[in-house]
């Protein structure tokens, strides 16, 4: 099979309808059931809408309390027109921090968690989000473990990136399978 990846010279926003439309299109190709999607604000997510059916959309946000504590990190609006359309929204703390982080923060030094995101991320930052937010929901129960979904991040908010992956669990991560990259922006972050 011959299939062509599409790549972006900026990271971000400015690429996000043209992700959703190629993730679409590619989900079509491939007759699959389940789109995650990265989404802080709910802007990205209530997007999606135009390009997927809500049940086949599984929006993966920050943990609740992130941004504001005691609330979720979703924008009021954009959260009831989430509920409205029945969207599947998972509140989570990211797999590649949590105690690790809280640890790191008072010991120093860095976790062998916190060093694999380090290298999703010299692939890409929207990589890094896409290979998380897919067992988060595989975790979350969100998203099966037995058949190929679309994950779509981004890097700095919006989506640049999207991939074809076969989700595992989080006790399970070494199995996760990349299948395919649909586009993905060249420029990187810089880690240092």
């Amino acid at each position: 099979m011959k299939k062509y990846i599409t790549y972006f010279d900026k990271t971000g926003t400015i690429n996000t309808d043209e992700v959703l439309n190629l993730a679409k299109e590619r989900y079509k190709e491939l007759g699959l059931k389940h789109v995650v999607l990265a989404s802080s604000s709910g802007d990205t997510a209530v997007k999606a809408l135009r390009y997927f059916k809500s049940e086949e959309l599984c929006i993966v946000s920050s943990r609740y309390g992130f941004r504001s504590p005691g609330k979720n990190s979703l924008s009021k609006e954009n959260l009831e027109i989430l509920k409205k359309y029945g969207v599947k929204i998972v509140f989570q703390t990211h797999i590649f921090s949590g105690i690790d982080v809280a640890i790191s923060k008072i010991n120093g030094g860095i976790s062998l968690t916190q060093y694999t995101a380090n290298i999703f991320k010299m692939i890409g930052a929207g990589f890094k989000v896409c290979t998380e937010i897919t067992v988060m929901a595989a975790d979350s129960g969100c998203i099966p473990v037995n058949q190929e979904i679309i994950s779509i991040g981004g890097t700095k908010g919006g989506a640049d990136t999207a991939l074809v992956i076969f989700p595992v669990h989080s006790a399970n991560f070494l199995d996760i399978q990349f299948k395919e990259i649909i586009c993905m922006p060249r420029e990187r972050m810089s880690l240092t």
